[in-house]
């Protein structure tokens, strides 16, 4: 399956959009692809599906969920074999490559998520259950179930991800004015406020302050304070901002 998945690959990595769109799909196919393999599992589906639990309850103990993270595709793709859907399953065949090559979200975070786990292992022991003793309606309901969750736990990663660059990002920005940005070893907190610096550029390219007002220091209350080493200040009269270095 090598010749459909690859292009599919390159077509959906690193698109946010795709992952949302995947669920949604699986969502619609998912429960009647657990329905029609509790009706229509043969002997050998049945046989399957148990060495694939059983693989996947022994690699649950370990500490690396990699080898449960295969077990997972492998009990998916044994259900749409013994739903006997031949474009049910073609279609997850290609998907089951997809996820190994971590193209819809990234697996080992999902199983690492701090809970996640044993309730994984715990939703497909019930989907190998339900199909395994033919009741349709259970199968249905678990498959349904087991693809919400995982959707809605990959978004959640997903979202404390991005809570995580913006706080990056802000973190690395300039202060605003009027906002502390921390303290010296000599006790004096830096706070950026407007002053009156006004850059000016003069001959030989050197850019001068033209004057300055107090440079924003305080010791812990105390006023006045005496001349201490240098200290950073944000400076402008108006925007933009500059970062302006004050001699002692």
């Amino acid at each position: 399956l090598a010749p459909l998945s690859m292009p599919l690959a390159e077509l959906f990595r690193d698109k946010p959009r795709v992952t949302a769109d995947y669920f949604e799909y699986r969502c619609f196919v998912e429960a009647q692809a657990g329905r029609l393999a509790a009706l229509r599992a043969t002997d050998l589906d049945r046989k399957t599906i148990r060495a694939i639990v059983k693989r996947m309850q022994q690699a649950h103990s370990l500490e690396d969920p990699y080898k449960e993270g295969e077990a997972d595709v492998d009990l998916h793709v044994a259900v749409y074999e013994a739903s006997h859907n031949v474009v049910l399953l073609h279609v997850m065949r290609v998907f089951a490559e997809l996820l190994r090559e971590g193209v819809f979200y990234n697996r080992d975070q999902l199983y690492r998520r701090h809970g996640t786990r044993p309730l994984l292992l715990e939703q497909h022991l019930a989907i190998a259950d339900a199909v395994l003793s033919g009741d349709v309606d259970r199968a249905a309901r678990a498959s349904d179930e087991h693809i919400r969750y995982t959707f809605n736990t990959v978004e959640e990663i997903r979202r404390d991800e991005c809570h995580k660059q913006a706080d990056h990002r802000n973190h690395r920005r300039p202060p605003k004015l009027g906002q502390e940005t921390g303290c010296d070893p000599h006790g004096y907190h830096f706070r950026a406020q407007c002053s009156a610096w006004s850059v000016v550029h003069r001959g030989g390219g050197r850019r001068r302050p033209k004057r300055m007002a107090r440079d924003g220091r305080e010791r812990l209350g105390q006023r006045p304070f005496p001349r201490q080493p240098p200290t950073v200040t944000i400076a402008a009269r108006t925007a933009p901002r500059s970062i302006l270095l004050t001699p002692p």
